[in-house]
C-alpha cells in the first residue's frame, strides 16, 4: 500500500476489475494527498478526530506500521510549521516514490467492452482511453433519436424568433432542461453526443438551425420553422396538451399568449376541404398535419398501415414541387418532408390574446409578428431625450389608453402621433415622452400588460 493512506483523486477502476487483474483495492489517479505541499499550505489538520495511526495502520497489518506507519509515515496532528513544512519536503523529494495506480489493465479492458456493444464502430486514435462508451441520456423517439436530440429540437420550436441569437449553454438551462419529460434527465455527457457543441454540429448539418461563433460563445441565430423535425416537434407539444403557441406572458394584472397560424393558399385548400373550414380559417401547425393526414386517408394514399409514407396524387406532385425536381404522381415521399413543404406555402399569421382586468381580447394580424419597441434617443447632444414606443399595433395594445396609464401610474406625461416609418399601415402609431424612460417603460409593459420579456425590444441610442 501506499505510504499515504489518504488521497483524494477520480476512480480509475473498480475492486471487482481489481481482483480480475490479481490487484487490491480501487484504483484512482492521485490529485491531492495527506500531507503534501497542498495540505502544507493550509492548517495542517486531520480530516477528522478518528483519523488516527492506529485505525490507518491497523495492528497485524503487512504493509503498515501499527504505531505511526514506519519512519516514512505521515506525522498525524495538527503539528507545528516546522513539522509542516518537514511533511512538505519530504513530500517533494520522495514524490517519486509514491506508488499511481496503473489504469492502463482497465482502459483496454473498457476499450474492449466498447467494441462489444457498439456494433460496428471503431475508437479514434484520439480519444482518451479513460473515457466510457456513450451511453444514451433517456429514451430515444421511433426515430433512434437520443433524448438530447429529441428535447432539444422541441425547446426550439417553441423559441420565438424574436429571442434569437441566443447562446447555446444559455439555451439549454432555461430551455432545453425544463422542456425534457417528466420523471427524466438529460445528460449531455452521458449522450452519444458528449458536448454541446457536437449536438449542435449535428443539428446544423441537418438544416435545422444555423448557428455561429459570437464572443467565443456558441450562438444560435436562426432556426428553419420548416423543417420537418421542427414541424413535427410543434404538433407533437400540441397533441401533448402544450402550448401551441410562440410565447407567453404574465404580469400582475395581465396575461399574453401568442400562436402562430397558417393561412391556406387556393391551390392548397382542397387538403383543408375536409375539415369543413371557410376560404378566410387558419390553422395551427398540429391541425395542418392533422389536415394532411385526413386528405392521405379520404384519397387512399396511405400504403397500409404505416403512416410515414403517402402516395403523391395530382394536387400534390403539381402544388408542392417545382417543373424541374422530379417527383411526380405516385412517388412516394416521408409525410414530415411533405408536411415542410406544404407549411412553407402557406400565409403565416399570428394571433394574441391578452387578458387585462379579467376581460380577454384577441388580435390576428398577417406575417410575422414584431416585438414592441422601447427606444431612447438624444435630441440635443446629451441635454435633451425622447423616450418612443412603437409597434404596439402587432400586440393590439390602444396607443391613447397607454399614454393614459403612463402619465397617471408612472407619472410620465406622454403624446400619441402616427408612426413615420410605417406609412402603409394605418393603425401604426408611436407614443413619445421626454427623457430616458427605457427600464421604467419596458418593466410596466412586463408587469402591466403582460408582454414576455422576448418581445420587447429596448434600444438606447444615446452616445
Amino acid at each position: 500500500t501506499s505510504r499515504y493512506p489518504f488521497a483524494v483523486g477520480p476512480t480509475q477502476g473498480s475492486s471487482e476489475e481489481a481482483q480480475e487483474n490479481n490487484l487490491k483495492g480501487k484504483g484512482i489517479k492521485t490529485l491531492h494527498t495527506y500531507g503534501d505541499l497542498l495540505w502544507a499550505m493550509g492548517d495542517k489538520s486531520r480530516p477528522s478526530a478518528s483519523f488516527t495511526p492506529e485505525r490507518i495502520f491497523p495492528e497485524g497489518d503487512d504493509d503498515g506500521a501499527a504505531g505511526g506507519g514506519g519512519d516514512d509515515g505521515i506525522v498525524f496532528g495538527e503539528g507545528s510549521a516546522d513539522e509542516g513544512e518537514g511533511a512538505a519536503a519530504d513530500n517533494s523529494d520522495g514524490g517519486a516514490e509514491i506508488e499511481e495506480f496503473n489504469v492502463s489493465v482497465f482502459a483496454k479492458k473498457k476499450k474492449k467492452k466498447k467494441k462489444k456493444v457498439v456494433v460496428e464502430s471503431s475508437s479514434s486514435e484520439s480519444e482518451s482511453e479513460e473515457d466510457e462508451p456513450a451511453k444514451p441520456s433517456g429514451p430515444a423517439d421511433e426515430d433512434g433519436r437520443d433524448m438530447c436530440e429529441v428535447v432539444f429540437v422541441r425547446a426550439l420550436a417553441a423559441l420565438p424568433d424574436v429571442e434569437l441569437p441566443v447562446v447555446v449553454s444559455q439555451f439549454w438551462s432555461s430551455k432545453v432542461l425544463p422542456a425534457r419529460p417528466e420523471g427524466t434527465s438529460l445528460d449531455i455527457k452521458a449522450s452519444p453526443f458528449k458536448k454541446l457543441a457536437k449536438l449542435l454540429k449535428t443539428l446544423e448539418k441537418k438544416k435545422i438551425l444555423k448557428s455561429k461563433m459570437v464572443r467565443k460563445e456558441d450562438t444560435i441565430i436562426a432556426v428553419d420553422r420548416s423543417h420537418a423535425d421542427i414541424l413535427r416537434a410543434t404538433t407533437v407539444a400540441a397533441s401533448d396538451g402544450g402550448a401551441c403557441g410562440k410565447g407567453k406572458g404574465k404580469g400582475s394584472g395581465a396575461e399574453v399568449n401568442v400562436e402562430e397560424l397558417y393561412k391556406p393558399t387556393s391551390n392548397l385548400r382542397p387538403i383543408f376541404e375536409a375539415q369543413g373550414a371557410g376560404r378566410d380559417a387558419l390553422f395551427s401547425a398540429a391541425q395542418v398535419r392533422a389536415s394532411l393526414i385526413e386528405y392521405a386517408e379520404d384519397g387512399g394514399l396511405f400504403d397500409g398501415a404505416a403512416r410515414h409514407t403517402l402516395t403523391l396524387d395530382q394536387t400534390l406532385a403539381k402544388e408542392l414541387y417545382g417543373k424541374k425536381e422530379p417527383q411526380s404522381a405516385g412517388d412516394e415521399e416521408d409525410v414530415d418532408a411533405l408536411l415542410a413543404r406544404v407549411m412553407g406555402k402557406l400565409k403565416l399569421h399570428h394571433r394574441v390574446s391578452m387578458t387585462r382586468d379579467g376581460e380577454t381580447s384577441e388580435h390576428t394580424r398577417k406575417g410575422k409578428l414584431e416585438p414592441v419597441n422601447v427606444t431612447v434617443v438624444d435630441r440635443e447632444k446629451g441635454r435633451k431625450y425622447t423616450t418612443k414606443i412603437t409597434n404596439l399595433e402587432s400586440f393590439g395594445i390602444d396607443a391613447q389608453a397607454l399614454a393614459v396609464d403612463l402619465k397617471s401610474k408612472l407619472s410620465i406625461g406622454a403624446s400619441v402621433a402616427k408612426d413615420v416609418h410605417k406609412s402603409k399601415d394605418d393603425d401604426a402609431l408611436e407614443v413619445s415622452m421626454q427623457g430616458n424612460n427605457l427600464e421604467e417603460v419596458t418593466s410596466f409593459l412586463r408587469k402591466e400588460y403582460g408582454l414576455p420579456a422576448a418581445f420587447i425590444k429596448g434600444a438606447n441610442k444615446c452616445k
